[in-house]
């Protein structure tokens, strides 16, 4: 995969819902601009007109003027690759096992429904 992202102009993905949406933080770790919808999972760390461009769901028109627009624009292709790399390196293992541990530590100490209310009022 990482070979094809290297070789890859830009990477589309147009989901209507994502969880975390992996396949984004792959392309932005292997320096490739990222075109994507608002798929849930990846609000926390797609950043339109930062880091990545995004386009509404099911707007074919706009998808394919984003693409035709990074295609053309070498300055905002390094842009979004820079941004994109910075957000990648934010994921890394170092820096979050402690996130995670402090989810599951949390996940069981606190009561069940408890949890999940207060994570989905982070997420919304």
């Amino acid at each position: 995969m990482n070979e094809l992202y290297n070789r890859a102009t830009v990477f589309a993905q147009t989901s209507y819902h994502e969880g975390f949406c992996l396949p984004i933080i792959e392309a932005m770790a292997a320096g490739c601009p990222v075109i994507c919808t608002d798929s849930h999972g990846n609000r926390g760390f797609s950043h339109d007109g930062k880091n990545c461009i995004m386009v509404e769901p099911d707007d074919v028109a706009g998808l394919a003027a984003a693409i035709n627009r990074v295609i053309n624009d070498p300055k905002l292709q390094q842009k979004l690759r820079a941004a994109g790399l910075k957000t990648a390196q934010s994921y890394t293992w170092n820096n979050i096992v402690d996130q995670l541990d402090n989810f599951y530590t949390n996940l069981v100490a606190q009561p069940k429904r408890a949890y999940i209310k207060k994570t989905i009022r982070q997420y919304e």
